[in-house]
């Protein structure tokens, strides 16, 4: 059995990757930083205070991808589970390397 994405997964899987890319690096968490201070948690439902990378879920939202992963029965494009692993890969790749940078910068400053 061979898997292989259809183009509108290819393209929301591309347009996730490059979101990612552009709002989701260490230069935007270090700003958070700067405002929240390394580390710190998100503020849960104060959004003022929150540490959630805002720029990155608000671009995926404008962007409509959690559209394109929702059932057609919910008015979206029922792209379904695949499609949703392909969109999440760069999400998780971004998040790892990110963190694996923070697990790094405070296994070698520490000392």
């Amino acid at each position: 059995m061979e898997f292989r994405p259809t183009g509108d997964v290819r393209e929301l899987a591309d347009l996730v990757r490059e979101l990612c890319s552009a709002r989701g690096g260490e230069d935007t968490l270090a700003e958070l930083d700067v405002r929240f201070g390394p580390g710190t948690e998100s503020a849960g439902t104060q959004r003022a205070n929150s540490r959630l990378n805002e720029q990155l879920w608000s671009g995926l939202v404008d962007a409509g991808v959690p559209l394109a992963l929702s059932p057609v029965a919910a008015g979206g494009d029922g792209l379904g589970v695949t499609a949703a692993a392909y969109a999440a890969s760069p999400i998780v790749r971004t998040a790892a390397a990110i963190l694996a940078g923070v697990y790094a910068q405070n296994l070698l400053g520490s000392g």
